[in-house]
């Protein structure tokens, strides 16, 4: 059975059965009867029908059953489109409500209509359109409907369009400078004069069920292809993304590789053992971004952009349960190993292999391996043999938490005659140990080891 549509009772156009207004020419579907396309077959529809309003004209349509039933695919507004707050519009429409005579063909108003309709009833591929943008990768139809898929805004009932000049928006706007800086709309709110290369149209609107107006403003940029919706608001640029090295990430199916990986060194908020990535330019709204790498856990997370949004970041993983007895049992070897080391006075060439390869780590390793080396052998109190027992290792991502008992043989000065003198102490204690896998290797990025109570 196919689909059942809507005919326009203004210009015959077939609409989608869910369409609130004609997507040719924006007059309201009205529900007071249903219109079937020549071909179709007509199935039961439920999905109420929502009309617009003609310049000075407001309608509230109803399906015929007392109330306003919502599109099956309506994926509306979202909210943190350039939008001026709903609780101001109602000030908003009383010092500037002057409705201006809507224009046909060409006009930023008609090409404001146009967008709003598409995004009212849910149809993003030709809202997204509408756009004045450059496509790529992250820029394009698919992505900007998954990008606010997950706003909304509600039923609109009805709306009307304002014109307004260049002043009138500065004024409406000017308690709102932190969020209109925001949406990137500076540039063009601050201009005194006006542009002809940009319009703004204001459309008052309605939810079902609402007594207040909401408005939104549009920002038309004029393009040799006519009238475009500015995407200032739409889009953010340069967003990074921070994952630990070596890991594999895909951000909405799209691997990010070697095309938008920053060059070692050059951002601030990688980290030495973080990977690091740029997008150009990106929806705000929800993505979805994957994170894989070798004995770990895959990470699948949801998330948001918006505009307190500068980066996603992610630096741990979780290991995979078969690899955590693996790192437990390293973590104890390498204790033994370390320990034992600096008791017996050698220096960190003896235990270097132990740990990471990255130059800058290293070297504070050694500065903690040589300050246990002195804690170790200097004093009048040292340490001549360990023995560690019943070891156990709690994994939080790639750092092992070693507990274990411990017997420690050691060596005093005497006070009183100033020989040295032997002694036995039995204890418990728990060292952290930091891993990170090098060609196949599990290695670490501290020292781990810490002078033992006696």
């Amino acid at each position: 059975m196919e689909r059942l549509s809507k005919v326009c009772p203004n210009c015959g156009t077939v609409n989608m059965d869910d369409a609130q207004f004609c997507e040719n020419c924006g007059t309201g579907l009205q529900a007071a009867g249903p219109n079937y396309a020549p071909g179709t077959n007509p199935v039961q529809n439920n999905n109420g029908l929502i009309g617009q309003t003609a310049p000075n004209q407001n309608y509230n349509v109803d399906n015929g059953y007392g109330m306003m039933s919502q599109p099956a695919h309506k994926k509306p507004i979202p909210k943190w489109a350039p939008i001026l707050v709903a609780e101001i519009a109602a000030l908003a429409l009383c010092v500037y409500g002057l409705t201006g005579v809507l224009k046909k063909g060409g006009s930023p108003e008609r090409a404001a209509e146009n967008y709003f309709v598409h995004i009212a009833n849910g149809d993003w591929e030709k809202a997204y359109g509408q756009l004045d943008v450059e496509g790529s990768e992250f820029i394009n139809a698919e992505l900007f409907e998954k990008a606010q898929a997950q706003e909304s805004l509600g039923i609109v009932s009805n709306y009307q369009l304002s014109s307004q000049n260049n002043k009138a928006i500065n004024e409406l706007t000017s308690e709102l400078s932190g969020l209109v800086e925001d949406l990137g709309l500076g540039e063009y709110l601050n201009q005194e004069e006006g542009s002809s290369l940009e319009q703004f149209v204001k459309i008052d609107y309605r939810i079902k069920g609402d007594t207040e107006n909401n408005t939104y403003l549009a920002v038309l940029n004029k393009t040799p292809a006519g009238w475009k919706i500015g995407a200032s608001g739409l889009i953010y640029k340069d967003y990074c993304v921070y994952v630990p090295k070596g890991a594999g990430v895909e951000l909405d199916g799209i691997s990010l590789k070697d095309k938008y990986k920053l060059p070692e060194g050059k951002y601030e908020d990688g980290g030495e053992f973080m990977d690091g990535y740029q997008i150009p330019q990106i929806f705000y709204g929800t993505h979805e971004i994957k994170i894989t790498m070798e004995d770990m856990e895959d990470v699948i997370e949801t998330f948001q952009i918006d505009y307190g949004s500068s980066q996603y970041y992610k630096e741990t993983m979780k290991v995979k349960e078969e690899v955590l007895d693996t790192l437990a049992q390293k973590a104890g070897e390498n204790m033994q190993k370390i320990y034992s080391a600096a008791m017996a006075g050698k220096g960190f060439k003896t235990v270097e292999n132990l740990f990471t390869s990255s130059e800058e780590a290293r070297k504070g390793i050694k500065d903690s391996y040589e300050n246990l080396l002195t804690d170790l052998n200097e004093g009048s109190s040292q340490p001549t043999k360990a023995n560690f027992q019943n070891i156990t290792g709690d994994v939080y991502g790639s750092e092992v938490e070693m507990s274990f008992d411990y017997d420690l043989d050691y060596r005093y000065e005497d006070w009183w005659d100033e020989e040295w003198e032997v002694g036995n102490y039995k204890g418990e204690d728990q060292w952290a140990f930091q891993f990170v896998k090098e060609d196949g290797n599990w290695v670490q990025t501290n020292l781990g080891c810490e002078p033992l109570y006696y």
